[in-house]
């Protein structure tokens, strides 16, 4: 992808391509569909800020300008010599402003494109997605106090089909959940009613429990269903079938030895010498390899800001990053605090652990008649995401995960609650416990944060 009107600079196709995705998801209208539909030009000879002003986010001038370097940003780029330059994925299309309801220039992917896109590797095409959200949220929606028109018909800046609209009809008559276990809903009620978070953990903990679990690949099914926590964790794999649970405690174990020497180090210390700063940014590098979910080279100081976020669980750095590679550098970096008390191991909370928890929550609360969120689960959010059966539709608003290091810590700690439910083996309308959590060697021992996240993770897909 080239930009005429930004020095000649170019960004890969692909990262283009994931752009484009990442640009619907965020501010695009209801049902647009990013493989067949087109994009609004919306160009304007104007400053970036004042696209924003009239509800032009949803435009390809302004997902361009979000690409190019930020002394470009007040340049319009969405041309035509840029279209020319880049007919290779951009066919001239017209559409309809969402802005303004009028049909307008615009452009849609071209067939190369999707097959360009379609060749990549699932993990590949969702961590572009994932980074190219990260990037364009600040610019697109961080000002949120900004007054500016809403795009008719347009969603607001959270996942598309994570946030139902509020004129959705109450749960009651709109949706159908006979499969929600009755026991389950009513223990959910008394969460509702008295505001006690562990009603909810036990609620979903059992029903995962109770319910078989398929697993997919690309949305082909793989392996035969299992049942329980433990059969479940055992079912582990990624990214493929062929590496396992044991394999992948085997390859992580050498990273999280490590996080923990740099954790004990900064806490100790309070800060890393040289030679542990760099370190620090090889085991991020590492960890986002792991995940496939490629970053920029990271700065030590950046590191380290995770680190002590994750570490305090709270946000003692308001500029540390947040998103689907960082979430994991805060879980690997808080492994060691596993059986402390008082202190809080963070979860992996990707778009598959939160999905696996907003989800289910989302269906037992509609189900004990609630109209909206409790207080108590206030701050877990949607982290959005697509493959296997995501995005799944919600009947309740909830928030926005995705960026957000309130939801990190939130879903975090529900995912310790769970943990603790298992650990409890105090299982509702049953009088046997749960099955300890099992390890690669063969024997079993309580369950950990990771354990839960990680059966958490498949469920999510």
């Amino acid at each position: 992808m080239r930009f005429p009107h930004a020095n000649e600079h170019t960004v890969p196709d692909i990262r283009f391509i994931g752009a484009w995705q990442a640009l619907g998801q965020l501010v695009g209208p209801g049902g647009w569909d990013w493989c067949a539909d087109a994009m609004p030009r919306c160009h304007r000879a104007e400053c970036f800020d004042s696209l924003l002003d009239k509800g032009l986010q949803f435009g390809l001038d302004a997902l361009c300008r979000c690409l190019v370097p930020d002394s470009y940003r007040n340049t319009m780029q969405a041309t035509r010599p840029f279209l020319r330059a880049n007919e290779h994925l951009l066919l001239p299309a017209k559409t309809i402003n969402p802005a303004s309801g009028r049909r307008v220039e615009g452009a849609r992917l071209t067939e190369f494109a999707l097959q360009w896109w379609s060749q990549e590797p699932e993990a590949r095409r969702e961590a572009l997605i994932d980074q190219a959200r990260s990037d364009l949220q600040p610019l697109l929606c961080g000002n949120a106090s900004r007054s500016r028109p809403q795009a008719r018909g347009a969603r607001p800046a959270v996942p598309g089909r994570l946030a139902p609209s509020a004129s959705a009809v109450p749960p009651s008559s709109a949706v159908q959940l006979d499969h929600i276990p009755q026991d389950l809903a009513a223990l959910t009620s008394e969460g509702l009613a008295t505001g006690d978070t562990e009603c909810f953990a036990r609620a979903l903990v059992e029903w995962i429990e109770r319910e078989p679990h398929q697993a997919f690949v690309r949305r082909i099914e793989t392996g035969r269903p299992v049942t329980g926590w433990s059969d479940r964790l055992l079912s582990y794999f990624w990214p493929t079938p062929d590496v396992g649970y044991a394999q992948t405690c085997i390859f992580l174990a050498p990273l999280f030895e490590e996080a923990a020497v740099l954790a004990r180090r900064l806490e100790d210390v309070r800060r890393w010498s040289d030679s542990e700063a760099t370190r620090a940014v090889g085991l991020a590098l590492a960890i986002f390899e792991w995940g496939s979910v490629p970053q920029d080279d990271p700065a030590p100081s950046t590191v380290g800001q995770v680190f002590w976020n994750a570490l305090q669980d709270r946000r003692l750095f308001r500029e540390a990053p947040m998103n689907s590679g960082w979430t994991k550098v805060a879980a690997f970096a808080t492994v060691h605090l596993e059986g402390m008390p008082d202190r809080h191991p963070q979860a992996i909370w990707d778009s598959r652990v939160s999905t696996a928890i907003v989800w289910r929550l989302d269906q037992l609360l509609a189900a004990a008649g609630a109209a909206e969120v409790p207080d108590a689960l206030r701050d877990i959010g949607a982290v959005p995401g697509r493959g296997g059966t995501r995005p799944r539709d919600l009947i309740l608003r909830w928030r926005n995960g995705y960026g957000s290091w309130r939801c990190q810590f939130a879903g975090s700690r529900f995912v310790k609650a769970m943990r603790d439910v298992l650990n409890s083996r105090h299982r509702p309308s049953s009088a046997e416990g749960y099955a300890r959590m099992p390890l690669p060697d063969g024997t079993c021992a309580p369950w950990t944060v990771r354990g839960v996240e990680m059966v958490l993770f498949c469920d999510g897909y």
